[in-house]
This record gives structure tokens, C-alpha cells and sequence, in this order.
């Protein structure tokens, strides 16, 4: 649809114009449905798709680089507001009975841009790390996410974040769930405190597990060793499972790649309290980490890592968090914000 607008100018060169004012439209501006439309249809694939999928829909074009602009605008909006929150530190009374808490790592590839001594512009790109960390209260649907490329402490300040936000209480009891990471270890026990109970990933120990079978299993085949091991886990008999790895373990002059029993032996010894399964299994808990492992699919590589694609820091931590708002069902309350921040 085209309008003609009558622009009346007054002396000193300013100007007036009525139709705009009264239906809030500004010339190449963007309402705010559209800048929705474009920030779903931004975040979620390349920008060029995005002007395709445009078009497809509602019929008129616009360029990827406006889409650019207006879908990154809002995703670094987006990612000041969760930064801008501080750790929760006052619990309410009365919460959850328990929530599952998880936090794992994507590598996505970022470019970096300077200057040289001989002041060159340079292009440097590199592999890092995107931290993505979720909660979601025990037998609820709906996952709260956070995702951070910077120290692991804003990640555990997001952690906390996403904890308050599935109804945690004083009495909740938080089950973190990792593949044995320090980092996570570490910040769960900043975010949730010493009486978190830390659970390692069931299928994480079974691939070491793996690994070492063909060195242990001598009587039975390795697959038959590996699932007699991971049985005995589950029945929460882990020092069973230590001392068997033990009689196998390779001399003290094997190369560490060349370990696979030493390495499953140490992993295990090394976190013997954080094994509990029969208790998950008791409470209807999970003993694996597929929340945060589908979550790194879907709420961070689908769009940050694809063939030949790399991006600017700032950029790709905007559009991490902005993924992670949508997927943790907060698409609204965002524009909400955003409304009452324009008023």
C-alpha cells in the first residue's frame, strides 16, 4: 500500500506532518509487528533466506541488510537486559520441589578483526566457546536458557537466572547434571551452593566405559562388559565397577592415548560421589544430559554454525541470547519490555 503524505513546513525550517504522528508511522520505518516477523525470521536463518521467506508471506521485499540490522538491533537489546540482571541471591519461600539444572559448551567459529604493528588491518579466525546452560523444574515442559561466549561467571549468573525463573524455592532441590567438567562443578556450587547434588552423565561414563572394554573384557565380548559395567552403575555399585577398571589399568609407561583403562579408572575415582543413580532413577530424575545436549542443537548451532560461517563476537553472543529467550518461551514478555521501555 503507497500513501501520499502532506509534509507542511514552518518558519526555521522544521516540519509537520499530521498523518504521521497520528498513526505512529515513520518514513522507512518498521512497525512493530514487522520487526517481529523480521527478527523471527532473522534469528532463525540467514538473512537472504529471511528476505525470501518475506516475500513468500506477506508479499513485498525487503533487504537482507535491513533485516540484518533490525533482527541484530533487537537480539543485542535482548542480550544487555540478561546481562543487566544480577545472580539470584533472594529465594522465594515456597518453589519447586526440584528442578534439573545443566550447562554444556558449542564451539562456533568467530572472526576477529584489528591492525597490525604496521597498522594493517588483520582478520583472524578462530574457534571458541559458547556456553549454553538450562533449567527446567522437575516434571514441567518448558526449559528456561541462557547462553554466554564470555567467562564462565556470567555464565553461572545466568544459571541462577534461569533457576529463579523455573520457580525455585529454599527448600528446591537442584539436580545438576554435567559431563564432568570443572567449570560446571565450579559455578554450580556458586549459583546453587555445597548442597546441590551433582550427577555425571550416565552415557558420558558409558563411552569411557566403552573405550576401555576391549583391554578388560578377556572372557566375554567387549559390548557385554561395557553393559555389565554400566548395570552395576545403575545399581549404584560404582567402587564395583573402580576395581574392576583397576585390575586392567595399563603400566605406568603408557603413552595417555594409548590408556583408555587408566582414563576411565581416573575419571571415576576422581568424581566417585557423583554416581548416584539409583536415587534419580527412585525419583523418576533423569541420569543423562539430553536437555542441554538437544539444546546446543537447536538453540545455538542451527543458526551460529554452518558451513563457512563465522561471526563477529558481539554478534553471535546477541543472537545466542535471543535464541535462548525464544526457546525458553519468553518471545512476548521480551516485547512487552520493549514496549514500556518506548513509552
Amino acid at each position: 500500500m503507497e500513501v501520499q503524505e502532506r509534509i507542511w513546513r514552518r518558519p526555521g525550517r522544521s516540519y509537520l506532518r499530521p498523518f504521521s504522528e497520528q498513526t505512529g508511522l515513520q518514513q522507512k520505518g518498521l512497525s512493530e509487528l514487522l520487526q517481529r516477523r523480521l527478527c523471527d525470521f532473522g534469528w532463525n536463518r540467514s538473512f537472504v533466506k529471511a528476505a525470501g521467506q518475506l516475500r513468500e508471506h506477506y508479499g513485498f521485499d525487503l533487504s537482507p541488510e535491513r533485516i540484518r540490522q533490525a533482527s541484530q538491533d533487537h537480539a543485542r537489546r535482548i542480550d544487555a537486559m540478561a546481562l543487566s540482571e544480577g545472580p539470584s541471591t533472594v529465594l522465594r519461600g515456597e518453589g519447586a520441589a526440584a528442578i534439573i539444572a545443566e550447562a554444556d559448551g558449542s564451539m562456533i567459529r568467530l572472526v576477529e578483526n584489528g591492525t597490525d604493528a604496521k597498522g594493517r588491518r588483520t582478520r583472524k579466525v578462530d574457534w571458541h566457546e559458547c556456553r549454553l546452560c538450562a533449567a527446567l523444574e522437575h516434571g514441567g515442559t518448558q526449559p528456561q536458557y541462557a547462553a554466554s561466549f564470555g567467562p564462565v561467571d556470567t555464565l553461572g549468573r545466568l544459571w541462577s537466572q534461569c533457576a529463579r525463573r523455573s520457580n525455585w524455592g529454599a527448600q528446591t532441590l537442584i539436580q545438576v547434571l554435567g559431563d564432568g567438567a570443572q567449570w560446571i562443578d565450579r559455578q554450580s556450587i556458586l549459583c546453587f551452593g555445597k548442597e546441590r547434588w551433582l550427577l555425571i552423565d550416565f552415557y558420558h561414563v558409558c563411552e569411557y566405559l566403552a573405550a576401555a572394554s576391549s583391554a578388560c573384557a578377556i572372557k566375554e565380548s567387549p559390548e557385554r562388559w561395557t553393559g555389565r559395567q554400566s548395570t552395576l552403575l545403575k545399581k549404584g555399585k560404582t567402587a564395583k565397577v573402580i576395581a574392576n577398571l583397576q585390575k586392567c589399568i595399563e603400566p605406568e609407561d603408557t603413552l595417555e592415548q594409548e590408556a583408555p583403562v587408566r582414563a576411565a579408572w581416573r575419571y571415576l575415582k576422581n568424581r566417585i560421589d557423583s554416581f548416584d543413580y539409583p536415587r534419580a532413577i527412585a525419583a523418576d530424575m533423569p541420569i543423562g544430559t539430553g536437555l542441554i545436549e538437544s539444546a546446543n542443537g537447536h538453540v545455538i548451532q542451527d543458526r551460529l554454525k554452518g558451513r563457512g560461517m563465522a561471526w563477529l563476537p558481539e554478534n553471535a553472543q546477541a543472537f545466542a541470547q535471543a535464541r535462548a529467550l525464544t526457546a525458553s518461551g519468553r518471545w512476548n514478555e521480551y516485547w512487552q519490555k520493549s514496549k514500556k521501555m518506548a513509552a
